[in-house]
């Protein structure tokens, strides 16, 4: 009786644990939110282990997807994505290339046949077709279209059709935190178009919030 006692009572101090540091890192979370263009990496770190079921229980949530969206103000997607990077690069890695092109190049290692590491890429020149692209010195736009090109000929390394890149979902996903940030009730959306062109950003805000979107741009692009 008394074993099975001490084994609730040290279930119990696990459990107040886990949800004294599932908050602070909720409150971490919530903190870089809002310029996690620069902040990815740090964001990524602190979101790792708020994945794991029993912090997930410690704090109360039923799943990561409900933590996101009822109390973090991201989506699982965006999440996933940030924890990706901190899992494949280095924070300077990461800070040098931007989340939009580390998010990019992860992509990239996946669609690529065999086995690559995104940090790998960086290191190395990759053949898409007739055309050897420079990882670490394009663009995201241009890695993004790479792995676009890949999945072109390799129909099987994707669920067909067009799809939103990762780093272009990023983006769309980035310009509508910058512009909460400024205050401003939008909805921005990445969506499908032509695989040649990449996809477009769906907008809706007020027309007195023109300006803010102007710097939200810039911010998102620097």
């Amino acid at each position: 009786m008394k074993k099975a006692k001490s084994l609730v009572a040290v279930g119990a101090a696990e459990k107040k644990r886990l949800a004294r540091e599932g908050k602070e890192l909720v409150a971490v979370v919530v903190r870089l939110r809002g310029e996690f263009q620069r902040t990815a990496f740090e964001l990524g770190r602190a979101l790792r282990p708020l994945k794991g079921k029993a912090m997930l229980a410690a704090l109360g949530y039923p799943s990561f997807r409900a933590l996101c969206e009822t109390k973090l103000g991201i989506s699982k997607d965006l999440a996933d994505e940030l924890i990706a990077v901190a899992e494949s690069f280095t924070a300077d890695e990461a800070r040098e290339l931007g989340t939009a092109k580390a998010i990019a190049v992860i992509d990239l290692a996946h669609t690529l046949p065999g086995k690559h590491t995104p940090a790998g890429l960086l290191a190395r020149a990759v053949k898409v077709g007739k055309r050897t692209l420079d990882v670490k010195d394009a663009s995201a736009h241009d890695i993004t279209a790479a792995a676009r090109a890949i999945r072109q000929v390799r129909p099987s390394a994707s669920k067909g059709g067009v799809r939103v890149a990762a780093s272009e979902r990023h983006v769309a996903s980035a310009l509508a935190h910058a512009l909460a940030g400024h205050h401003v009730d939008a909805k921005v959306t990445a969506v499908a178009a032509a695989k040649a062109t990449g996809a477009r950003v769906r907008l809706e805000l007020p027309m007195r919030d023109l300006g803010a979107l102007a710097k939200c741009i810039a911010e998102v692009r620097a």
